[in-house]
């Protein structure tokens, strides 16, 4: 019994981890640019937290990329999907 690795658009998992990173790039966006903004952290342990936000971040960023080589493709023209 094989398991299909194919990752159909209408998962309700996909479909809220879409949702999510959609979020994340408004919310992220505000904080890289307050990042430019103020760069220079105060202490050591501020600095280690920004560092963990944007590694958290682009993390989420690469699943999501990395997803998109497994999610089924949909001809548009057609409305037919190709596993």
């Amino acid at each position: 019994m094989a398991i299909d690795p194919v990752i159909s658009e209408n998962n309700p998992f996909y479909l809220l981890f879409n949702f999510f990173v959609s979020f994340l790039c408004i919310v992220s966006s505000y904080y890289y640019l307050y990042l430019a903004a103020f760069r220079y952290p105060i202490d050591e342990d501020e600095s280690k937290t920004e560092m963990t936000i944007i590694i958290t971040c682009e993390s989420i960023f690469l699943l999501h990329m990395l997803l998109q080589f497994v999610k089924e493709y949909r001809i548009e023209d057609k409305n037919q999907t190709i596993n």
